[in-house]
């Protein structure tokens, strides 16, 4: 099967929520209205001093959605691989922690869009030997 129908499967799987094994996944959609001005995403782990967010998602896949004027531009990415690279990205000083929402009552991440598609494969191997950073 080529690469590209392989991505294509991989979609219809998702879509219908399904893996790669045919087992049901779940999703969470997040929207990111800033998304298309800014370059970034801004990824919530912590809300009123309690844990949120991607934090204390039992999703599978979290998928990351940007509308603008009648158009979407979505990012999917496993969970626990899109928290080793949120986690690879702060400690490289690419992703940023910061305070925001309402009376900054929330933290995340503020994350380039650019970061995510970087040798992001080198940087979750690395993540995942580095353990005291800080952890999402």
């Amino acid at each position: 099967m080529k690469l590209g129908q392989i991505a294509e499967e991989e979609v219809k799987r998702l879509l219908v929520g399904r893996n790669h094994l045919g087992e049901s996944v779940k999703i969470e959609v997040k929207d990111d209205m800033k998304m298309s001005e800014t370059g970034n995403i801004y990824v919530e782990y912590e809300y009123k001093g309690q844990p949120s967010g991607l934090k204390t998602t039992d999703a599978d896949e979290w998928w990351i959605t940007s509308s603008n004027h009648g158009h979407m531009l979505s990012i999917v990415v496993t969970v626990s691989y899109f928290k080793s690279m949120i986690n690879a990205l702060v400690k490289e000083g690419i992703a940023i922690v910061k305070s925001g929402g309402d009376n900054d009552t929330s933290r995340g991440v503020i994350v380039p869009l650019y970061a995510l598609f970087t040798d992001f494969r080198k940087r979750v191997e690395d993540d995942k030997e580095n353990e005291e950073e800080v952890r999402i």
